[in-house]
């Protein structure tokens, strides 16, 4: 059996939150036939040592004659954990040379840099309990929507920069030397914090498709189960299906006929008003992302789209077109852009129009709706009218996977009943008026399927956006 490496090792681990620096070795000739050494010291009595020995062997010896010492003997509980410890523990440094002592010095230097850094920047010391992840500055960017977070790497030697939570930039270091000189005292939060446009973009377009593969792929494995299982090959999983369908979505050239697919499942496909609904988002998210990709300035079922809810909605006169901030809708003279688009419409159509569109057409409605919330504006806010009732549609782990909310009692058996004639599980939940009324619950005797539950909560109340507080510190 092989001896294992590190019991001819003598093995460094550096504290620095606690200024403790712990030296281990094995010693095979005790009485106990064999015991771990720990030596237990601080950054004083490396610096008294170092000044004082000139030999790196002679400054080990001065410093395990002078630290305190503890013994963990064979057949004890505290070998076990020290055998653990030293097998499967990263150590600082190993060996009892004068690059181990000149590193653990210049670890307590990069301690004092950062510290000096952080409390001039945010009055208050980093820590230091994970060397890898020393956090030297927090920030919000683009709206609140993207975390920055960025870190000292004491043991690979980097300044690395995180854009919710996957590596963004970094600077690299060929020592700690090489660091500690040149990397740490020029420490500065603006240029740490700053992250270039095309790298959030690009994260931005990987998270897209992530969330798009891993919607898409689950969706048709919902409501196409067999055909599902004829694409997969022997032992490949939903993970391996997903990573595929990443792929796909990766060559722009198919997310067209992708977004055709789609259309004809909706049409052709017996779907519940749910599905529908994710179909329609789907869609939305694909033909955004195609406009993104292939620098046009949107797909053009967008104008489609558009160019239905103004007739819908009695909007005359107006026209739509491309030029180079994107699509773009004008009359009389004036013009509006991308989301002025939207959060015009938004403030000009009147509620009976608003309402007179909603409840013409499913499907032409929730894709004005949804077109308006990719650019973050919310139609149809003027529309007092409470909502009576809502569905919750449950996964196959029985938890809410989507909501609808049914502004009037008609849609709502209407709805209830063509759901649970296709079996889908779901919940009732009746809102309460103002007077703490709800609907009559007599529709339940009339049902031949029952809900997976029912309940009743107030009916909502929509809240205003209140933006969160600048961030900027270090965690």
């Amino acid at each position: 059996m092989a001896i294992p490496e590190f019991l001819d090792q003598d093995r460094f681990y550096l504290d620095l939150e606690n200024d403790k620096i712990e030296w281990m070795y094995y010693n095979p000739d005790s009485v106990s036939e064999g015991q771990f050494v720990t030596n237990v010291f601080d950054l004083d009595l490396l610096e008294e040592a170092m000044e004082r020995m000139v030999d790196p062997e002679d400054a080990f010896d001065y410093i395990g004659s002078c630290c305190r010492q503890y013994l963990s003997d064979r057949g004890t509980d505290f070998f076990g954990e020290a055998w653990k410890r030293m097998e499967t523990e990263e150590p600082f440094a190993i060996g009892c040379g004068l690059t181990t002592l000149e590193n653990i010095r210049l670890a307590y230097l990069a301690k004092q840099h950062i510290n000096e850094y952080c409390q001039q920047e945010f009055e208050s010391h980093a820590d230091f309990s994970d060397m890898r992840r020393v956090g030297i500055g927090y920030t919000t960017i683009t709206d609140e929507e993207h975390e920055v977070q960025a870190y000292a790497n004491l043991i690979d030697h980097r300044i690395e920069v995180y854009l919710n939570g996957s590596l963004a930039k970094y600077q690299q270091h060929s020592s700690l030397l090489d660091m500690v000189h040149f990397g740490l005292p020029n420490l500065d939060f603006s240029d740490l914090i700053d992250i270039p446009d095309w790298v959030v973009s690009n994260h931005e377009r990987t998270a897209q498709l992530e969330d798009l593969a891993i919607r898409l792929t689950f969706f048709m494995k919902d409501h196409d189960p067999h055909g599902y299982a004829d694409v997969m090959e022997v032992g490949e999983t939903d993970a391996d299906m997903v990573a595929k369908m990443r792929a796909e979505l990766n060559d722009t050239s198919l997310i067209p006929p992708t977004i055709a697919e789609m259309e004809t499942i909706i049409k052709e496909g017996n779907l519940s008003g749910a599905d529908k609904a994710k179909c329609y988002d789907m869609m939305t998210d694909l033909y955004h992302l195609y406009a993104e990709e292939m620098f046009v300035p949107v797909y053009d079922r967008e104008t489609d789209i558009l160019y239905t809810a103004l007739d819908a909605l009695g909007l005359e006169g107006y026209e739509l077109s491309f030029d180079s901030e994107g699509i773009c809708m004008s009359k009389d003279g004036e013009e509006w852009h991308n989301d002025d688009i939207y959060r015009y419409l938004a403030n000009t159509i009147s509620v009976d129009s608003c309402r007179a569109f909603r409840d013409k057409g499913f499907m032409d409605y929730t894709d004005f709706s949804d077109l308006a919330l990719h650019y973050d504006v919310r139609i149809g806010t003027k529309l007092r009218t409470p909502p009576v009732a809502r569905l919750d549609f449950l996964g196959s782990n029985g938890a809410v996977g989507d909501s609808v909310e049914y502004q009037t009692e008609a849609d709502f058996l209407k709805a209830l009943k063509e759901e649970l004639d296709h079996g889908v599980p779901l919940v009732i939940v009746l809102y309460r008026d103002s007077d703490g009324k709800t609907i009559s619950r007599s529709f339940l005797e009339d049902l031949d399927t029952m809900p997976k539950g029912l309940k009743e909560e107030d009916a909502p109340v929509m809240q205003p956006f209140k933006k969160p507080a600048e961030r900027s510190d270090a965690r």
